[in-house]
């Protein structure tokens, strides 16, 4: 599986729920929520999905945690 939807089809999976339903409807909705989750909320997805947390900080070039 692509890396990019890795955490896509984790999310889908029930129990997890730290995604809303819409951002599960499509991957450019979960990635569009990513990028929120990413500035609003970064010490949790770094927490639940580590490896997305850097991977983002990689392509949006900044670390919300340490500026």
């Amino acid at each position: 599986m692509d890396w990019k939807y890795k955490v896509f089809e984790q999310e889908k999976a029930p129990g997890n729920d730290f995604y809303s339903a819409y951002a599960l409807t499509n991957f450019q909705e979960f990635w569009a929520e990513s990028v929120e989750l990413f500035f609003e909320r970064p010490a949790q997805l770094q927490i639940v999905y580590p490896d997305l947390y850097k991977i983002m900080v990689v392509v949006l070039n900044q670390d919300p945690l340490h500026s």
